[in-house]
């Protein structure tokens, strides 16, 4: 099966999201798992459903993101099994790292 190439989608985290009151009061942050999740999200777009996320063998995070900032997140395939990541705001790479993925079956499909 032909690998698909890339993705660029645009993140927004509204200052509603039920993450944000507790991260920080007073100090509001986009928790890393927050983006993380969304990095999951358009890893699966990427590949149709026909993929599911195994691992992240490398991730940073460079920079605060506060809600409502909108975060450009570019994601390549750059192996059979791999994609690289980053998030941009602006020119600044605020997070950046690997997905792990592994390619689903017919069999596999049914089972999720």
């Amino acid at each position: 099966m032909k690998q698909p190439g890339s993705i660029s989608e645009r993140l927004f985290v509204p200052v509603s999201h039920p993450a944000v009151p507790g991260h920080f009061p007073g100090n509001p942050l986009i928790p890393g798992v927050v983006m993380l999740a969304q990095v999951v999200a358009a890893a699966e777009r990427l590949y149709g459903g026909r993929a599911r996320i195994v691992g992240m063998p490398s991730v940073k995070f460079l920079a605060p993101v506060r809600p409502e900032q909108e975060v450009l997140l570019l994601l390549t395939c750059t192996m059979e099994n791999m994609l690289k990541f980053e998030c941009r705001l602006g020119d600044q790479i605020v997070a950046s790292g690997g997905v792990e993925i592994q390619m689903l079956t017919p069999q596999h499909e049914d089972s999720t």
